[in-house]
């Protein structure tokens, strides 16, 4: 999250959110006057996100079913969209990042953090995962352009595009 240099007042929006695990830390760093959208396309999953909300009493955190290829978020509506091991599971990642790219304001952030292709201690089957050169070409032919790569983590890429 800090690499996301997350600001007051931001809005962001976690795409694939799952069970909710980055909706506490996103919602601090955007703070009361931000917005962080929790975003998936599997009810279930937003069951269980709906829950980490309501314990962790995040206010400014808003959950939305989405398909696979639409957020469900209006137009210009986010700063920063986040993708953690979720691109993978994407069935028409050229169709997310069309949406996403609407989604986003001028000058917004898309985040993406997924599995190296090569053999980890955790993670999907090799046969699962997606090379970062394979992301880096699907994303740009959406109209984002690579601004900077992560190195920090043992078992992912993390891509970050404006």
């Amino acid at each position: 999250v800090k690499a996301l240099g997350l600001r007051p007042g931001q809005r962001v929006a976690d795409v694939g959110t799952g069970s909710g695990y980055f909706l506490p830390w996103l919602s601090r760093a955007v703070g009361s006057e931000g917005v962080v959208y929790g975003v998936d396309v599997q009810t279930e999953m937003l069951a269980w996100a709906e829950r980490k909300v309501r314990e962790a009493r995040l206010p400014n955190v808003r959950l939305v079913h989405s398909t696979d290829t639409d957020t469900k978020l209006p137009p210009q509506s986010v700063d920063v969209v986040l993708l953690v091991n979720t691109y993978h599971e994407v069935h028409d990642p050229s169709g997310l990042m069309k949406n996403l790219r609407k989604t986003l304001s001028s000058g917004g952030l898309l985040a993406i953090i997924d599995w190296k292709p090569e053999p980890t201690p955790m993670g999907p089957p090799l046969g699962h995962r997606v090379s970062p050169d394979t992301v880096k070409k699907t994303v740009e032919a959406a109209g984002f352009r690579l601004w900077r790569e992560e190195t920090f983590l043992p078992y992912q890429y993390f891509l970050l595009f404006r």
